[in-house]
């Protein structure tokens, strides 16, 4: 792909740029993204040291680690080549604003490396799209909308390589418009869908509802927030572009936002699956009213362990419950009542319902957690 443009004249562009207000207008937003991307980068390792030294990994499957393991090579990447722009215009062409115009390929591949950050990223969480939905329909449209903003990235990298200089940067306008439209729409289509099939997928159990509040949560939080960054990217970039840089600073983060939403999705496992494991507890008549703490959690120490998620501390209970038709008992979360002297009611009362009606309710929506 060709760009046709008139010749560059270097002399008196440089007498357009040259002065402290292109400076502030461009330079600075250049600067403050690189800054912000770095900063970026340290959160970014923080994330990856969790989640292999918090146990997560031990457990998770190799997909899951390698994933991490690329979005943390692909970040230090990025970072480095970042730091060598920085050098590069503020060391090796310092005082020279004819330096910084000119493109070096540190430069000129951000956007596409930045698309398969994103790529990566919209991949997992397409998976988990299917995960819930199992529709082709649904993975065949989101993926072709990932597989056109990937294209499209490296597409405007060919572009900025070709044009050579930033102050022709707007010769790459339909190349940047289609890569971040796709991008805002990939992860809009993701959200929306994910979102409402986790919204579909409510159950009456509190603790099973609390998981698929937080699940919802997340994923407003994360694909969302990186589209409307493309958003303000392509208006900012359309409207302002030959005025002044702000749309860069949006561009350096975006691919670390990618980075931190895959992150943020896998460490948001370990809350969702505490909020679910809320059990039924069961109360001693010891003599001693033991005191709960939270979720219901009693601190009782003289007790047996807990079963099947029911925390029996003795046998001397009372639990009540409305009467049911013989053959049509329902199951739903017990109230317990300490009475002095009170019979066992356990035999009345089976616990064994509970568990295998509760791996009932666990439906595709679990297995993302």
């Amino acid at each position: 792909m060709v760009i046709l443009a008139a010749p560059y004249n270097e002399t008196l562009v440089l007498e357009t740029i040259n002065h402290q207000a292109f400076y502030n207008s461009n330079l600075g937003p250049f600067l403050a993204g690189l800054a912000v991307q770095m900063f970026m980068m340290g959160v970014l390792s923080l994330q990856c040291w969790t989640y292999f030294s918090d146990g997560m990994a031990a457990n998770d499957t190799r997909w899951h680690k390698s994933l991490v393991g690329v979005m943390f090579a692909t970040g230090a990447f990025q970072t480095g080549t970042n730091f060598d722009i920085l050098y590069d215009t503020f060391v090796s062409g310092y005082g020279r604003i004819e330096h910084w115009d000119k493109y070096n390929w540190t430069f000129t591949y951000e956007p596409g490396f930045t698309a398969s950050i994103a790529l990566i990223a919209q991949v997992f969480f397409i998976h988990r799209c299917f995960v819930v939905s199992r529709s082709f329909v649904l993975v065949a449209f989101s993926g072709t909308a990932a597989a056109v903003a990937f294209g499209a990235g490296i597409a405007v990298s060919v572009g900025a390589a070709e044009v050579k200089y930033y102050t022709r940067v707007d010769l790459v306008l339909v190349q940047v418009t289609i890569w971040l439209v796709a991008t805002a729409t990939t992860d809009l289509l993701i959200s929306a869908a994910l979102i409402v099939k986790l919204r579909n997928a409510r159950t009456s159990f509190r603790s099973k509802e609390r998981m698929l509040s937080r699940m919802i949560r997340v994923t407003f939080e994360t694909a969302t927030l990186t589209s409307l960054i493309a958003i303000v990217d392509l208006i900012f970039y359309a409207g302002f572009g030959k005025g002044n840089s702000v749309h860069l600073f949006f561009q350096f983060i975006i691919g670390k936002m990618y980075s931190h939403s895959v992150m943020v999705t896998l460490l948001s496992r370990k809350r969702i699956r505490q909020a679910g494991s809320d059990g039924i507890n069961v109360v001693s008549n010891s003599g001693e009213h033991p005191t709960h703490g939270v979720n219901g959690q009693s601190d009782h120490k003289s007790g047996h362990g807990a079963v099947s998620g029911v925390n029996v501390t003795t046998t001397c209970v009372t639990v009540t419950d409305p009467v049911q038709k013989k053959g049509h008992r329902a199951i739903r979360p017990f109230k317990v009542n300490h009475v002095d002297g009170s019979d066992d009611k356990l035999d009345e009362y089976p616990l064994g319902p509970i568990d295998s009606l509760q791996r009932e309710q666990r439906d595709k929506s679990m297995s993302l957690v």
